[in-house]
């Protein structure tokens, strides 16, 4: 029973029938209903219609496609919508026009039906409200089960259709894109805070091009030159003094041991400048080398083969799968009509331990399972996938799943309404 929603012109779906909006005497008219007739074959379509004799609402017969991409054509019948009548009476018939025409294509034989919103445009029904009814229909007709329905929406109306009744999803996107991504500016201006300032020190953002240096003024002949006042440097702690001062220490030493190297030993006994001797009461004595450090003796275990890895591996996806499912006392038909895929699919899991699903199929069946958010996300995991606060439709799921609202249509309708894959 896999069901999607598709924005799109349905004359140009690929489905083995298309359902057509039609009225009790099956006369052509135009919309949706006139563009699978122009599909057809205007002529031959309506004489096949006249041979019919009508339809009753809530009904719907079935007529060769001719020249449409589709094979057949089911033209179902849905009731005009009134302000003045009873408005449960008028979604009863509606939801039997949807059911009559799944009932068509099941007895068909077909394997896909894309069908429009009856009753919407001119009989006046509300576009929401038909595609509530249509997914009730899906849900309970027992001849979608083995069918691909694809409800079909047209025109910019129909994009947001869905939206409308997800204002509360929006704002938890919202929310959740807030949380993951706090503010960057102020991140930002910490970084450069640490950078440029230097222990704590206030700092601003250095300009690329260097500053000019001003020349200093000469001094006067026989008059001592005049000295800037020192800048003030900032006080450090103890602490960052003291490193300070090691790192410098650190420093000058290497420096000095690497000169050291460079030189003849003679030179570094006692030669002066230009080779002259330096007097003994002016050598500088040797600065005494650094204690080598002491090593901690540390036990390293031995290192692990990927032998030892694979044999912590978890149970793969299709070995928790079943279990979850034989855990809550379900059967396969229940998941997979819940999941919203087909038997063929699910047989497919089923068979083979090494099964490797879409990531749109793990998230159908643990709504299917009915999971918490912990389990579902351990289920992804599994299956080498995980949610994320970056993901629109990751999101949207994760909404449906924190609320216990596990109705796979309500969810794809939401992943519809934000343009997201739809789940299975």
């Amino acid at each position: 029973m896999p069901f999607s929603l598709q924005r799109n012109d349905i004359t140009r779906v690929n489905a083995d029938a298309y359902v057509l909006a039609a009225n009790p005497e099956l006369w052509l008219g135009g919309g949706v209903a006139g563009a699978i007739a122009k599909a057809a074959g205007r002529e031959e379509l309506q004489a096949a219609c006249d041979e019919l004799g009508g339809c009753a609402v809530g009904d719907a017969v079935v007529t060769p496609g001719f020249g449409a991409r589709a094979t057949w054509i089911i033209h179902a019948v849905g009731p005009v919508w009134r302000p003045d009548e009873d408005a449960a009476l008028l979604r009863t018939w509606l939801k039997s026009a949807y059911l009559a025409a799944l009932a068509r294509a099941g007895e068909l034989g077909v394997d896909s039906v894309a069908m429009p919103l009856l009753s919407a445009g001119t009989f006046g029904c509300p576009e929401e409200i038909s595609l509530e009814v249509a997914l009730e229909a899906v849900g309970e007709s027992s001849a979608a089960e083995d069918l691909d329905v694809i409800i079909v929406l047209f025109g910019e109306s129909a994009r947001n259709l869905a939206r409308q009744r997800f204002a509360d999803v929006a704002e938890y996107i919202d929310n959740a894109y807030v949380a993951a991504h706090p503010n960057r500016r102020s991140r930002r201006f910490e970084e450069e805070e640490f950078f440029f300032g230097g222990y704590g020190a206030p700092a601003s953002r250095p300009s690329m091009a260097a500053p000019a240096m001003a020349a200093p003024p000469l001094p006067t002949m026989g008059a001592a030159p005049s000295m800037a006042a020192p800048t003030a440097v900032p006080d450090t702690d103890a602490e960052d003094e003291a490193l300070l001062k090691r790192l410098f220490r650190k420093r000058s030493a290497g420096r000095g041991r690497a000169k050291r190297a460079e030189e003849p030993e003679e030179s570094v006994e006692s030669s002066g400048c230009f080779g002259a001797p330096v007097p003994d009461d002016l050598a500088v004595s040797a600065m005494p080398a650094p204690e080598a450090p002491v090593m901690e003796e540390r036990s390293f275990a031995a290192p692990r083969s990927l032998e030892d890895f694979l044999d912590e591996l978890d149970a793969p996806f299709s070995t928790t799968l079943l279990a979850l499912i034989d855990e809550r006392g379900l059967t396969d038909a229940q998941v997979y009509k819940r999941a919203n895929i087909s038997r063929q699919h699910f047989a497919k899991i089923r068979a083979d331990a090494d099964y490797r699903p879409t990531k749109t199929t793990v998230l159908a069946l643990a709504v299917a399972l009915r999971l918490t958010l912990t389990e579902t996300e351990d289920l992804l995991a599994r299956a080498g996938f995980a949610l994320s606060s970056s993901s629109k439709a990751d999101l949207i799921v994760r909404y449906f799943i924190e609320r216990s609202n596990f109705d796979i249509f309500a969810i794809n309708e939401a992943l519809y309404a934000f343009d997201q894959p739809l789940l299975a």
